[in-house]
C-alpha cells in the first residue's frame, strides 16, 4: 500500500535568489530560506552544474516528532519519541553518483555528531566516514526501563561497501567512557 508513504499536508515557503544560465547548464540557489509546515526552517545555498552540485545548508532547531505529525502520515505518527533540538549543518558536494558531507554538525537531543561522511559511489554503495559523537544517552532514544547507558567521546572511522550480494567494511571505533546508571548491584553483596 503506497498510501502509507504519501504525505498529505505539506505547506512550505521559499525565499531566495535563483540564477539559471542555460548555456552553462547552471542553476544556483543563493540566500535561500525554506520553511516546511512552519516547523522545519533551513537556510543555505547550492549550485548545480550538469551532474555536479555543492553548497551548504543549516537548519534551525526543530522537534522531529512535530514535523512528522504535521505531514499527516499514519506510518510516521507512530514515531512517539520526542527528539528535541535537532539541528543539521553541513557543506555538501557531489554528483549523480556521489555525495560528500563535509564539516558535518548534526545535533540531536543532547548529543552532537561531527565529522565527514562520504558516499563515493551510490552503485555499488561505498561509504567512508570519520565521525565523532560527543556524548549520547541511549535511553534518550529507546526505553531502557529506567536504565541509562551513557557513551562519551565516541569516534568512528572506516568504510563500508554494499552490493546486491555482499556487505564489506571496516570500522575503527573508540569510546572514551561508558557509564551505566540505574542498575541495582546490591544483590551481588551479602
Amino acid at each position: 500500500n503506497n498510501d502509507k508513504y504519501s504525505f498529505q499536508n505539506i505547506n512550505g515557503a521559499y525565499t531566495g535568489r535563483v540564477l539559471y544560465e542555460g548555456k552553462k547548464d547552471l542553476i544556483a540557489f543563493e540566500s535561500t530560506e525554506v520553511t516546511i509546515n512552519n516547523i522545519l526552517h533551513l537556510k543555505g545555498n547550492a549550485t548545480w552544474q550538469g551532474d555536479d552540485y555543492q553548497g551548504h545548508v543549516v537548519t534551525e532547531p526543530f522537534i522531529m516528532r512535530d514535523l512528522l505529525k504535521s505531514l499527516d502520515n499514519d506510518a510516521l505518527k507512530s514515531y512517539d519519541k520526542v527528539i528535541k533540538n535537532l539541528v543539521f549543518d553541513s557543506s555538501f558536494k557531489g554528483n549523480s553518483n556521489s555525495l560528500d558531507l563535509n564539516n558535518l554538525n548534526f545535533k540531536f537531543g543532547n548529543s552532537t555528531l561531527s565529522g565527514q561522511i562520504k558516499f563515493s559511489s551510490f552503485t555499488p554503495l561505498k561509504i567512508y566516514n570519520n565521525i565523532k559523537i560527543d556524548k549520547i544517552d541511549i535511553a534518550e532514544f529507546y526505553n531502557l526501563n529506567g536504565y541509562h547507558f551513557l557513551i562519551e567521546g565516541l569516534t568512528q572511522k572506516g568504510s563500508l561497501t554494499v552490493t546486491n550480494k555482499t556487505i564489506n567494511g571496516e570500522q575503527h571505533t573508540h569510546i572514551e567512557k561508558i557509564t551505566v546508571k540505574g542498575y541495582d548491584a546490591r544483590f551481588l553483596v551479602d
